[in-house]
């Protein structure tokens, strides 16, 4: 039993130490911190080898040619010896110290449940430079349990970096290669078919808004990879459920990118696609 953290990263050597240190600085320290680093074309390398030189904590595992930051993911996944696993990314650091500990907590409380369960925390957003922008969750609703139908619209708190059992991963399909844009959302649409979703209470992750992301992306592929993952995860309804279930998520999804992108030119310090 224990968490192995999965720390995927490209080019992004700039946070990587920050990244590192809040992972190893934990109240709760996880079993292992595997890094994969996707064909880095920086000094990635050495900065990982040098955090892994000082704790044996720290895995790397290398691609000498890009696969993707899914196939980044899976490959650390794969490669974990704990029950239960986490994920960070590489410009991303753990805001609280208690992050791993208290996500635990519910893994424990809920042993023996009928079925099983993801524990997520908040997250704060931060500026490229690590400036605190708030809360996400003090200003949308968290829900728990059976979020399917929320998570599908978009609707409310959208759960990330959240701890789940290996074997949940797997059963879920894992991360889907085909996609590059919002691959996260998918992966956590299929957990919701069959896991509850647990809220700590607190802070867990600073989410930094890197304008050296998804923010380069034309609106239109946000889009074309939204409604894609819609489609996949309504394959199941029988119609006229499925079409009205997928031209009411579109709408939501054409408000939700309309107010990010807004965002993005009007405020462009406060967000950032990733």
């Amino acid at each position: 039993m224990g968490v192995t953290l999965v720390i995927p990263n490209r080019n992004n050597s700039r946070y990587l130490r920050q990244c590192l240190d809040s992972a190893l600085g934990q109240t709760l320290p996880f079993d292992e911190v595997i890094v994969v680093d996707d064909a880095s074309e920086d000094d990635s390398l050495d900065v990982i080898r040098t955090v892994a030189a000082g704790d044996r904590k720290v895995r790397l595992i290398s691609f000498e040619r890009r696969g993707g930051v899914s196939a980044a993911r899976h490959a650390g996944v794969e490669a974990a010896a704990s029950s239960h696993i986490s994920t960070l990314d590489s410009d991303d650091f753990l805001w609280s110290r208690e992050k791993n500990e208290r996500e635990w907590e519910i893994i424990e409380e809920t042993a023996g449940a009928s079925r099983p369960v993801v524990a997520f925390s908040d997250f704060r957003r931060v500026s490229a430079d690590g400036e605190d922008l708030g809360s996400v969750a003090a200003s949308r609703v968290v829900r728990q349990g059976d979020i399917f139908r929320w998570l599908l619209g978009l609707h409310g708190f959208v759960p990330r970096d959240f701890t789940m059992a290996r074997s949940d991963y797997f059963n879920a399909g894992g991360y889907d290669p085909g996609f590059d844009l919002y691959e996260d959302w998918d992966l956590k649409l299929r957990l919701a078919r069959f896991c509850d979703f647990r809220f700590t209470g607190s802070d867990g992750v600073a989410y930094r808004q890197n304008p050296a992301g998804l923010s380069r992306a034309h609106v239109g592929r946000h889009f074309a990879a939204m409604r894609r993952i819609v489609w996949k995860n309504t394959a199941g309804l029988g119609e006229p459920a499925r079409t009205a279930t997928r031209l009411r998520v579109l709408v939501h999804v054409g408000w939700y990118l309309r107010g990010a992108f807004k965002s993005a030119v009007l405020h462009p310090k406060a967000f950032r696609w990733k």
